[in-house]
């Protein structure tokens, strides 16, 4: 198991149990927390992108 846990996480050459548990639910936050901002800035540039075609198709 902890030779497991040395190769995924080159960061830490041994680690117990608990920290490895915890620096799994900190790396599951930090993923949602990217998620959420990546679902943010992808609705941020549909709604930019649809107002400019909107801009161009009632320009003609």
């Amino acid at each position: 198991m902890k030779l497991l846990l040395t190769l995924r996480n080159t960061f830490f050459e041994e680690m117990t149990e608990e920290q490895a548990l915890r620096a799994e639910f900190e790396r599951d936050k930090l993923k949602k927390k990217l998620s959420l901002v990546l679902k943010i800035l992808l609705l941020f540039l549909t709604a930019l992108l649809t107002s400019f075609l909107l801009f161009v198709i009632t320009a003609k």
